[in-house]
């Protein structure tokens, strides 16, 4: 005798739909677990940025010194600041060397003018011990291998520098008709063509500053950061009139008139 009822038939359309389903179950539980691991990762990327975004405190101590320090002493401090930066007792990272290098152009500009003859203050050797600070600090962060052998370190420092030594500079009244872009562009980038360690990555190190110039100093600094990189890149350090931060015999001179000297 035939059962009362028959089971549905089970059709091969009726079959692939569960299929279908259950396999979009299982793909939402996948995305579900892609998206929270996305959003792990982010989240730690964010506290290593919170905690890379604060100055290594011995800097601090270590910048103190420049709101009291002649103009000529700045670079000192930046030399021996940025060679603890490139020996890792200092964290080599861009904060660090954007503050470093910010603060040490900021004392140098807010330095008030003096009564000698010539005045050591004058925006002229202003301009000039900007270009100092930012080129002997290049050179002395450079003592990490990082930096010297990998492309992109070389890049992110280099501009790092250069655009702290110019973050307020091109910004202050006073030094908008100076050279200050020629002089602080074109020292790092001479300070790069004069050094060995470079050798490998400077070709590329230069097209890829220059396709950061717009970032460097902004849009209407750009021509001049171009011109300043080309004509650093091809200088002479004896010759050029330019900063070389290699030579830190020449930072240790106590001469209030670099800029006529470099001239």
């Amino acid at each position: 005798m035939l059962p009362a009822s028959l089971p549905p038939r089970i059709s091969f359309a009726s079959c692939r739909r569960q299929e279908f389903a259950f396999f979009a179950r299982f793909a939402a539980g996948r995305k579900a677990l892609l998206v929270l691991t996305i959003a792990v990762t982010a989240l730690l990327a964010s506290l290593q940025d919170a905690v890379a975004k604060k100055p290594d405190p011995a800097l601090l101590i270590g910048l103190e010194a420049a709101s009291t320090a002649d103009i000529e002493d700045i670079v000192t401090i930046g030399i021996v600041i940025g060679g603890q930066i490139g020996r890792g007792s200092i964290g080599l990272n861009t904060k660090n060397v954007s503050t470093l290098v910010g603060r040490l152009a900021k004392a140098i500009i807010l330095k008030p003018p003096t009564a000698l003859t010539p005045d050591p203050n004058r925006r002229e050797n202003k301009v000039d011990e900007i270009g100092e600070v930012a080129a002997y600090v290049f050179a002395a962060i450079s003592e990490n291998e990082k930096v010297t052998s990998k492309l992109g370190p070389a890049r992110k420092y280099a501009a790092a520098v250069m655009k702290s030594a110019l973050k307020q500079a091109i910004h202050t009244a006073g030094f908008l008709r100076t050279d200050i872009v020629a002089d602080v562009v074109g020292s790092v980038a001479q300070t790069i063509h004069a050094d060995p360690r470079y050798d490998v990555l400077e070709v590329k190190l230069q097209k890829t500053l220059q396709e950061s110039a717009t970032t460097i100093a902004g849009r209407q600094q750009r021509p001049f950061v171009l011109a300043a990189l080309k004509n650093g890149f091809a200088s002479d350090p004896l010759t050029s009139g330019l900063e070389y931060g290699n030579d830190q015999a020449v930072a240790q001179i106590a001469d209030p008139e670099t800029d006529f000297r470099n001239s």
